[in-house]
């Protein structure tokens, strides 16, 4: 039989019964790879010649069935391929036909610039929004400048917009430079005495007035449009004096290395801070004859990362049995700040709390905002003297309404109050304004959040005896990475306190009157590398700050309130931020007398709800 040349674009024919060679068929069947059609061909004839006993000596008649087989499954494919060509040119994004390849690539591209124009919108929008903003700010301080008969620094050149009248030289920033010349007098923050040292002026070894930066920067960017990773520019001023310190540090003019304050820790006052008694009747019959209840304050911004162990929590913040009141206040907690908008619940964090601080103790309240949590535990044994507790969320984030002036919660603060037999305590915890040169809007909300959180929690009037103010305030050290570098590289504590923005709000701006806080002597809290005690290594580097804070004021008693420890817990590496907490004994009211239970006040006797957990993701104003 002739061997025919096979065309491997037509179509083959399967072989006859009377094609099928006679002997018995050789095969290498490992390199036998067909379609299932030219499979059952092959099935075929192999049966077929097995049924007849086919002779070997036509084993050259079998070979021409193998390559009509392979003809057949060449063929196949080049059908699927001109197949797919032609489904590729008469894709469009919307047809049933995007999962080919080709067609996919070309629904993505086209979706990408979907979203590049929508994004494109948006940036422009707010750039529009933020340069009102900006106008607004501007005008306001010139006009307070006006009133208070302060000239201001101005720059013709915007960073951002271009050719924009902006002022870069804040009220602040003109009082501190003035007291620096010695043309300002100034009155000392209300703190212990081992916080003594933060009272004097920052002073250069040469020239004061340029070496210490105030350097505040009216120009606060509008945190409404960054997240808290980024910062804004440097002040020009900042960043002149910051150099001029650098070079007296040089040069020599500065001790080679100073000694940074041994911080508040539990360790130095653990012989001061004994456990409780173990029974609650002995407990509750201690604060009646002591009059006084020992306060433990927690701030922490846990960057939406899983917090440590129980037992870890327990050595570092809760310390078992030691404390009447526990209040934790957390920013980020348990979701970004972005998540925590569809889901805020905090349970898994309250959850951790409860059993981190043991049976002996109860939730009082909870209140969520957002990402920010506030929870008061206090323990059971004081049960009996507690009374009208209750709690309120001032939102300060972006503005979301239309008609009404709506804002949500990524940033605010969540005050929680109750009596303790006739004291009335509140406890607030806040996240405020981020970046570098945002002081004045920090400044406005601390105000803002103290006002509304008394008018809700009190709206008849009067004050709380005992107020603590705590959280992630994002105040900041003004200079650059390099000079705050080299200032804690030589433990120069004294000027990094004197140019933190707090301690310098604390004395000029009347919305911290009668606030307090404790020596300001652990290490800056923020930000650090991941599990690490190095601070931001980043392409951002941002400056080492005191962000998360502890104030306190007494308003009935000036000696009602006095700090035991105030510290950071360095162990707890979860987070980019260091828990601060601090200890406090309070006086209670009262305490001794024969009515000591019966003045707690109108209501005492309703239930107040003890274990309530509120939640919200903005506020209406």
């Amino acid at each position: 039989m002739e061997i025919q040349d096979i065309d491997p674009s037509s179509s083959p024919s399967p072989p006859s019964k009377s094609n099928i060679p006679t002997s018995k068929p050789f095969v290498d069947k490992t390199n036998l790879k067909t379609s299932p059609k030219a499979s059952s061909y092959i099935k075929q004839s192999l049966s077929s010649a097995n049924s007849l006993n086919l002779d070997s000596n036509k084993e050259t008649d079998w070979k021409v069935a193998i390559e009509q087989a392979k003809a057949y499954k060449s063929f196949k494919k080049q059908q699927s391929l001109k197949s797919k060509e032609r489904q590729g040119k008469e894709h469009t994004p919307n047809t049933k036909a995007k999962k080919d390849d080709e067609s996919l690539q070309k629904y993505r591209e086209w979706k990408e610039q979907q979203k590049k124009k929508i994004l494109e919108t948006a940036i422009a929008e707010k750039k529009q929004k933020l340069k009102k903003d900006r106008e607004e700010e501007a005008t306001a301080v010139a006009s307070t400048l006006e009133k208070a008969g302060t000239p201001t620094k101005v720059d013709p050149v915007d960073p951002l917009f271009g050719k924009e009248i902006s002022f870069s030289t804040s009220a602040s920033a003109h009082f501190l430079t003035a007291m620096m010349n010695g043309e300002a007098a100034i009155s000392p923050i209300k703190t212990e005495e081992a916080s003594s040292a933060v009272t004097s002026p920052v002073k250069s070894p040469k020239q004061s007035a340029k070496v210490s930066p105030d350097l505040l920067g009216a120009n606060a960017e509008n945190e409404e449009q960054f997240s808290d990773d980024e910062d804004s520019d440097e002040d020009n001023d900042v960043v002149e004096s910051s150099n001029a310190l650098l070079a007296s540090i040089r040069d020599g003019s500065v001790e080679d290395k100073q000694a940074w304050p041994e911080a508040l820790t539990d360790e130095l006052v653990d012989d001061v801070i004994g456990a409780l008694p173990e029974e609650d009747p002995d407990v509750l019959q201690a604060v009646k004859d002591s009059g006084k209840v020992l306060v433990r304050v927690i701030t922490w911004n846990q960057q939406a990362k899983k917090p440590p162990s129980t037992e870890d929590m327990r050595k570092s913040l809760f310390r078992e049995n030691k404390y009447h009141i526990i209040v934790v206040g957390t920013e980020e907690c348990e979701n970004s700040i972005a998540k925590s908008i569809v889901v805020h619940s905090k349970k898994n964090w309250e959850e951790a709390v409860v059993e981190a601080c043991g049976d002996k103790y109860i939730k009082l309240r909870s209140h969520t905002l957002q990402a920010t949590h506030n929870m008061v535990m206090v323990h059971r044994a004081l049960l009996p003297l507690l009374s009208q507790t209750n709690s309120v969320a001032i939102a300060t984030g972006h503005n979301v309404g239309v008609i009404s002036k709506q804002q949500l919660g990524n940033k605010g603060g969540i005050g929680i109050s109750f009596c303790l037999g006739k004291t009335s305590f509140l406890f607030i915890n806040a996240h405020l304004a981020a970046h570098q040169n945002a002081t004045e809007k920090r400044n406005t909300e601390f105000e803002r959040i103290s006002r509304e959180v008394v008018e809700g929690l009190k709206p008849d009037g009067g004050d709380f005896d005992c107020i603590f103010w705590a959280g992630d305030m994002n105040y900041r050290i003004n200079g650059t990475r390099q000079v705050v570098d080299v200032l804690l590289a030589k433990e120069m504590h004294e000027v990094m306190v004197h140019n933190d923005q707090l301690s310098v709000a604390m004395q000029t701006n009347p919305a911290f009157e009668g606030f307090a806080e404790g020596p300001l002597n652990f290490k800056p809290t923020y930000k650090f590398d991941k599990g690490t005690d190095t601070y931001d290594s980043s392409k951002k580097k941002r400056i080492p700050s005191w962000t998360d804070r502890i104030l306190w004021k007494q308003t009935a008693d000036p000696d009602a309130i006095k700090v035991l420890s105030y510290a950071s817990a360095n162990g707890i590496k979860t987070s980019d931020h260091r828990p601060v907490y601090g200890t406090f004994d309070c006086k209670l009211k009262g305490a001794g007398e024969n009515d000591f239970l019966a003045g707690r006040g109108a209501g005492a006797e309703e239930d107040h709800e003890i274990g309530l957990a509120k939640s919200q993701v903005c506020s209406l104003m």
